[in-house]
Parts: C-alpha cells; sequence; structure tokens
C-alpha cells in the first residue's frame, strides 16, 4: 500500500517536471553571486540553511540545515523500517496480526517525520527570505553561482567576476 502511494507521488512527479521543462523556450537563469533576498531563498530551497549562510548567519545555518538534514533522514529510516515490517507481515500471512498493526504505527510516524521535515524545510526558505539585518544589495565585482533549468539546459555554473 505504501510502496504504491510512492509510486504515483513519482509519477507525479515526474509529469509536472516533465511540464515545467516544456513551460519555458529560454531556460531562466538566476545569478547567486550577490546578497539579495531572492539568492538567499533559492540557496535555501537547493540546501538548508545555505541562504543564512548567505546572510551572515553561520550558527543558523548549521542549525537549520542540520535540523532538517536529521529529520531528513529520520523519516527515511522510519519508512524503511515500516517497509520492513509490511514485507515481514505479508511473509507471514496472516491477516490482521499485530505486525500490521505495528506497519501501521510505522508508516504513521514516516509520515509524521517527512511532514514535520517539509516544514523545516520551508521555515528555512521563509527565514533566508525574510533575514534584513543588514541592506541585502547585489554586490559587484564577486564570485557567484548560476542556476539555469529549463528546456535542454539545467544546473549550476561558477561564475568569476572582475
Amino acid at each position: 500500500m505504501l510502496k504504491m502511494q510512492v509510486r504515483r507521488s513519482a509519477a507525479l512527479l515526474l509529469c509536472f517536471a516533465f511540464i515545467a521543462s516544456n513551460t519555458f523556450a529560454e531556460p531562466p537563469t538566476y545569478d547567486l553571486g550577490g546578497k539579495s533576498r531572492r539568492n538567499s531563498a533559492i540557496r535555501s530551497v537547493i540546501l538548508p540553511g545555505w541562504g543564512q549562510f548567505n546572510n551572515g548567519q553561520d550558527l543558523k545555518g548549521y542549525v537549520m540545515g542540520g535540523t532538517v538534514l536529521l529529520t531528513l533522514a529520520a523519516s527515511y529510516l522510519l519508512y524503511t523500517k515500516a517497509n520492513n515490517t509490511y514485507n515481514d507481515y505479508e511473509q507471514l500471512g496472516i491477516k490482521n496480526g499485530s505486525l500490521y498493526d505495528d506497519y501501521q504505527a510505522q508508516a504513521n510516524q514516516a509520515m509524521v517525520a517527512s511532514v514535520f521535515c517539509a516544514g523545516l524545510w520551508v521555515w528555512n526558505v521563509i527565514d533566508a527570505y525574510i533575514y534584513e539585518d543588514e541592506p541585502l544589495q547585489q554586490a559587484k565585482g564577486r564570485t557567484g553561482l548560476s542556476l539555469a533549468c529549463g528546456r535542454g539546459q539545467s544546473g549550476l555554473s561558477y561564475t568569476k567576476k572582475f
């Protein structure tokens, strides 16, 4: 049952990715080299905590990035444990056994951990965007990253500005 839901989710994700890749005639390019709200938010979408580092909040970046990565690892481990319990239940062949109850509890725990992880990741992006302790201006003459996504082209590129 859980495998079927994961497969459906993966199929929907692939459909959305296909639609999004064919939407843009020219792939949009984002320069992540300077300090801006948008750059910090995009960095946090790519890697939790990276936007906080861009804002000069190193400790907050470590805490937020570590928290998101730990909850992501926990949700993966809980999902794996639930999947193994379900496989044991199927091999045993007893309907309505205690293993199925264990599987349901573990699947619920995995779902809660996944939702918590997603919420933390979204909060990480919002925090990176709203932080405004110092003026966030586009710095000139800095080294930076560019992000391109769209039809036939995607990825990160490193640029050096002089």
